[in-house]
């Protein structure tokens, strides 16, 4: 796997206020996409912009070297998945039972951004 880290300092500040990630598998059959993962920002830095201009750093980084971001949200996180399709993600799917929190399953949404336009499947 190949990865990248991105993080984000409020003015002069030396410590860390947001963290974004870029996991890009190295089979063949998967590398042409990458998983934006470990989306972090402090409440201190919340309503600053730097979840976008980390999203948008991730996102510069993942067009030159995939063809597709995809990542995994929380359905209750509604700021995050409005960030999401702000710049472009879409839903594609819902795991049920993705994680097990406390005993108690929780779904995921998936989304994806397709950096090219995808054919379509023809049948001719």
């Amino acid at each position: 796997m190949n990865a990248v880290v991105f993080g984000g300092f409020l003015g002069d500040e030396n410590e860390l206020a947001g963290v974004a990630g870029l996991i890009v598998p190295q089979g063949a059959k998967l590398r042409h996409k990458g998983v934006l993962m470990g989306m972090y920002v402090r409440p201190a830095a919340r309503g600053t912009g730097m979840a976008l201009a980390l999203v948008q750093a991730v996102l510069s980084h993942a067009r030159t070297v995939v063809e597709e971001v995809q990542l995994t949200v929380a359905p209750h996180n509604e700021a995050a998945q409005r960030l999401y399709r702000s710049v472009g993600f879409v839903e594609y799917a819902r795991e049920p039972r993705s994680l097990k929190i406390d005993g108690k399953y929780q779904e995921a949404v998936l989304m994806t951004l397709p950096f090219q336009r995808v054919a379509s499947l023809s049948t001719d």
